[in-house]
């Protein structure tokens, strides 16, 4: 039996062993601690927060000395560097004791929407994670005259470098000095309005509908070399008869992080041909973003690695998120010789659960939303040091609950087509299928169409994360009306398509972009972990639940992360290279829509299964589905098809999978001729007309002439713009 001092010991060395150093816990002082008058922090470093009440009886006591007193004044000149208009105080219950030792420091200044009180509105959910660009500043105490002082924040906001001109990014009044704690007091109420984000990218309440009715700083918090403190934004409708108005409240919570804390052995490194990763933004050398690797560990403590906190995931989905960490850190541990991740879930009614924000620049977090709604299916965003690309911080949103509702529907829906197709009812099954696709375009309409324009120009960048393609992923890729992988039920679907979301967030978290051309190395048949030679790519419904890391995405991490050069550069396409109607120079190899090593045929197998149905082939009656039904399905199959007769040319000779399959032309010259005679087999088929000639009775002929009639129309519609036909056009009679 082990003594329990013994065990005790043991226990601790295990809890070390098993992380190289606890990872504090928030703890904010709120606007309602008056009377407090501490500081806040870690072992490294800390902050004192004084409350309004706390303040006065300071300043009485003399312990505290205000900026027009001889003492205040005197020290503050001592620290000033240069001099700045005065800035009105606000009486705000929170004041910030900014240490001295610390005027002067750089630092990395950003601020990020967090919360959100409307649940249900996804226009307003989908502003979270909505953040200002870091921008790299220094703090300085300013002179304003006339006892007045101000502390700044000087830094560049675009195309900078180290020695950049500074200018003023925000200004705080100083509201006093303490002598004994060596700290600068600022009122950060203050800046409650000038760090408005809502304020910043919809001025008019032209999006959003809500104007603002207060803007005040509620909390301050430090940990982890970081300071932050949450601006909550109060807003009611711009328009309402409702008396007193409803009320939305929006937080934002801002942060400065000293640079001295980054990595210093961490090497900026830039983009290459064959791989994509995100890139930096402000500086005038824009650099790869990526995490920085694991610090070294002893013989008893482990190596500090990247620690993500898992949010209210479901006890159903947890061996799925595991093994999506599990599976990176196999693939880190490979390739750079230890693991990157570490993780633990945080239930609900977890006490952490409220302290631990996603979005808070100190944590990495991956959350099933359980609060809003919102108009993707995951969203993968990271902030960067915007010189060196090192992270900062990752975070994942999944939107679990209306995925899961989707997908059952799904389910139950292609189920019971199934059960009428056996009984001979194809009539009934394809009704089924229509009334399910319905349901998803109904539930497509009323998700967030509100797309915010921000004028990137000026000083400040803000990215409404929600609304960028290269880090919102959709909650499916199309609304499908493939029946469900053979042999599967709801309950064995649904674990491999979580795997593979959180791998391809992940991915994103590691810095990496979409990789639209995956699926061209992937296996013929759906095969696990063989579908695509990436987790970043796009895949449907039928085959996403199979995609796993795979060999490129292996390349790019071994190039980001050790600065290995690809020896293939042509694996690779992302959001800014797929060819669409005004992007005829891109390839039509690079498609978000395909999911096979063949995208021609699988475009050519979508059209069929979409035109059969159009004209319900093989039953009398009138066709089920209407053109309406199934608008984008078609779209993708006509404008993937299309796309290669209108990107032969110019981007044939780069093409991987369409040349050397029989009946296909050899020279790229010769694919517009080919692509017009294929469409026009398909459209135009004579046997067509036959299947109109068998429906039983002139209403169900005159619906399906109707449909064949409609789908012709759009597809000149949407060919004829990329001048995808040869001038005869389709050529149908």
């Amino acid at each position: 039996m082990i003594a329990p001092r013994v065990l005790g010991i043991l226990l601790g060395l295990t809890l070390l062993i098993g992380c190289a150093r606890p990872i504090p816990i928030p703890n904010p002082v709120t606007q309602n601690e008056v009377q407090t008058n501490r500081v806040i922090g870690d072992d490294r470093s800390g902050y004192q927060v004084v409350g309004k009440a706390a303040l006065g009886s300071a300043v009485a006591g003399n312990r505290i000395f205000t900026p027009e007193s001889e003492v205040g004044g005197l020290l503050l000149r001592g620290l000033a560097s240069g001099t700045s208009v005065p800035v009105g105080g606000s009486g705000s219950n929170l004041v910030l004791g900014f240490p001295t030792s610390l005027i002067g420091e750089r630092q990395v200044f950003g601020g990020v929407i967090t919360a959100v009180s409307d649940k249900n509105n996804e226009d307003l959910g989908g502003l979270k994670l909505t953040d200002l660009t870091p921008v790299h500043v220094r703090t300085a105490i300013l002179d304003a005259g006339g006892g007045k002082f101000v502390f700044s924040l000087l830094g560049c906001t675009e195309n900078c470098t180290e020695g950049s001109e500074e200018k003023q990014i925000l200004a705080v009044p100083v509201v006093g000095l303490d002598r004994d704690q060596q700290t600068v007091l600022i009122d950060l109420g203050t800046v409650g309005d000038e760090l408005n984000l809502i304020k910043t990218i919809d001025p008019e309440g032209s999006y959003t509908k809500l104007k603002t009715k207060s803007s005040k700083t509620v909390s301050i918090d430090y940990s982890l070399s970081t300071l932050v403190f949450d601006v909550e934004v109060t807003m009611v409708p711009i328009e309402t008869l409702v008396n007193p108005p409803p009320e939305t409240v929006i937080t934002i919570r801002w942060y400065l992080r000293l640079t001295s804390t980054f990595n210093p052995a961490f090497t900026a490194r830039g983009a290459t041909k064959g791989v994509g990763f995100f890139m930096t933004e402000r500086s005038a050398e824009p650099v790869i973003e990526r995490r920085s690797l694991p610090l070294a560990g002893t013989a008893l403590i482990a190596p500090q690695r990247v620690h993500y906190f898992l949010k209210n995931i479901p006890e159903q989905f947890k061996a799925s998120f595991r093994a999506s960490f599990d599976e990176w850190n196999g693939h880190f541990k490979d390739l750079l010789g230890q693991e990157l991740l570490s993780y633990d879930f945080v239930a609900v009614n977890d006490p952490r659960s409220v302290l631990l924000v996603t979005g808070d620049p100190r944590f990495n977090i991956v959350e099933w939303d359980v609060v809003n709604a919102a108009p993707y299916g995951g969203l993968g965003p990271s902030i960067a040091n915007q010189f060196t690309g090192e992270m900062l911080t990752s975070n994942v949103l999944i939107q679990g609950p209306r995925i899961l509702k989707i997908y059952s529907t799904w389910f139950q829906a292609s189920e019971t087509a199934r059960e009428m197709s056996a009984r001979g009812d194809e009539n009934g099954a394809n009704r089924v299928m229509r009334d399910f696709a319905r349901s998803v375009r109904a539930d497509e309409e009323s998700t967030a169409k509100t797309r915010f324009k921000i004028d990137i120009g000026q000083r400040l960048h803000f990215r409404v994360r929600s609304e960028d393609p290269q880090v919102s992923d959709p909650i499916m890729q199309r609304e499908d009306f493939d029946p469900i992988p053979t042999g599967f039920t709801f309950e064995s679907y649904m674990p491999g398509y979580f795997e593979d979301m959180l791998e391809h967030e992940l991915g994103h978290n590691f810095g990496l972009r979409h990789n639209f051309r995956g699926s061209l190395k992937g296996a013929e048949t759906p095969v696990l972990g063989k579908v695509s030679a990436s987790c970043m790519d796009y895949l449907g419904r039928g085959f996403r639940y199979l995609d796993r890391v795979g060999p490129y995405d292996r390349v790019a991490i071994s190039y980001g992360y050790l600065g290995k050069l690809p020896m293939e550069t042509g694996a690779f396409c992302t959001d800014d290279d797929v060819a669409d109607v005004e992007n005829l120079e891109n390839s039509a190899e690079c498609s978000r829509d395909d999911a096979t090593p063949d995208p021609y045929s699988f475009f050519e197998k979508r059209l069929d299964r979409a035109i059969g149905l159009l004209v319900n082939k093989g039953s009398p009656e009138a066709p089920i589905w209407s053109l309406d039904d199934m608008k984008r399905e078609f779209t993708v199959a006509i404008n993937g098809l299309g796309l290669y007769g209108a990107t032969a040319e110019v981007t044939g000779d780069t093409w991987s999978n369409f040349f050397g399959v029989a009946g296909r032309p050899n020279s790229a010259k010769r694919v517009k001729e080919f692509v017009s005679k294929d469409l026009s087999l398909r459209l135009c088929d004579p046997a067509l007309n036959d299947v109109v000639s068998a429906k039983s009775g002139e209403a169900a002929k005159a619906a399906t002439l109707a449909n064949i009639t409609a789908m012709r129309k759009r597809a000149l519609e949407l060919l004829t713009p990329m001048k995808a036909l040869e001038a005869s056009g389709l050529g149908c009679q």
